[in-house]
């Protein structure tokens, strides 16, 4: 800004003229800007005639500096001019590139993640390669389970009676299924193997099939075995014990309350009934029934072997409670008539 821009801005002022009268009188005392306006006359200040500009010399270009290129979407770091001085400069950018804290968040999210998915799939092989291993191995211990038993089947042998008597507890005949055996759903029950399966004897013309009594109506099936599934079936015979009609204990049991309560009223048996057994050849065997009691489920000693021919049958009792075994015992008295 030029000295005659400033002269031109302040406002001039002249004194006003005094009478004579007023020289001669004394100076009046200023007291207010009232007053003072009086004693002075205040003029707007008048414009200065413009003056033509002079002229500047050149200025060089200003030095470029290597930055990198501001992203377009953002306006705020576009670089921008400035006046210092009188002289234009550019906007100031920072020196270096600048590192935005969402980007490096979401980078170290994503070192994290592939860290993760490679333990993940670490952990799915290792998982997977052991199932291999465990299922090979239960495979091979199933397979020669399975061989032992075909062996076993293949190669009959005889069992004598005090052999297939020493590992029994309780009687045979229960209305209650096998411990653990009633946590197993029905339709795999079937195919459940005993841990200890008992060996059956040679089959002989002499097995039981068939059992009549006609006091209580009875005339069912007799089966080898005397375990919980073949009582499902009817009448088992307690591997180990006579045949009928032979020397030694023929021993039957049945269900009194489940599967068909085949032995429901073997209670109502009196001294002197007849009781008919027949064999796998067609021949039957007649008994008569000698005497019956009460037992604890625990005494086996009722299947021990004997000197005669003896049939001994086994229900529980009472019906519907099954605290105790009823025994029923029969003496041979002859052949019966073929049925």
């Amino acid at each position: 800004m030029s000295d005659q821009d400033n002269k031109a801005e302040k406002p001039r002022l002249r004194p006003v003229p005094r009478s004579t009268d007023e020289a001669s009188s004394s100076r009046p005392e200023i007291r207010s800007a009232e007053g003072l306006r009086r004693v002075f006359r205040v003029e707007p200040a008048r414009p200065a005639p413009p003056e033509p500009e002079p002229r500047q010399a050149p200025q060089p270009a200003p030095r470029q500096t290597r930055r990198a290129a501001p992203s377009p979407s953002s306006g705020a770091d576009a670089p921008t001019s400035t006046t210092l001085g009188g002289v234009r400069t550019a906007g100031l950018q920072p020196q270096g590139r600048q590192i935005q804290p969402k980007a490096t968040a979401r980078r170290t999210a994503q070192w994290l993640a592939g860290k993760l998915l490679t333990v993940v799939e670490v952990v799915t092989i290792i998982a997977l390669v052991v199932v291999v291993i465990l299922s090979l191995t239960n495979l091979a211990t199933l397979n020669e389970e399975a061989a032992a038993e075909q062996r076993l089947l293949l190669t009959p042998t005889a069992v004598s009676q005090a052999g297939a008597l020493a590992h029994r507890a309780v009687l045979p005949g229960s209305s209650q299924p096998p411990p653990g055996e009633e946590e197993i759903p029905p339709q795999f029950r079937p195919y459940l193997m005993p841990s200890t399966p008992v060996p059956l004897p040679t089959p002989g013309p002499r097995q039981g099939t068939r059992i009549v009594i006609k006091k209580i109506k009875v005339d069912a099936p007799v089966l080898e075995g005397d375990d919980w599934h073949t009582l499902k079936k009817g009448v088992g015979h307690s591997p180990g014990t006579a045949n009928p009609g032979e020397a030694g204990n023929c021993v039957l049991s049945g269900h009194d309350d489940v599967y068909g309560e085949v032995f429901r009223y073997l209670s109502d048996l009196e001294p002197g009934d007849e009781v008919v057994v027949y064999t796998s050849d067609g021949h039957g065997f007649q008994y008569v029934v000698k005497t019956k009691f009460l037992v604890e489920p625990d005494a086996v000693e009722v299947m021990d072997p004997t000197a005669d021919s003896v049939l001994t049958l086994i229900t529980c009792y009472p019906y519907l409670i099954d605290t105790h075994r009823l025994i029923v015992v029969c003496t041979l008295t002859g052949d019966a008539p073929a049925g």
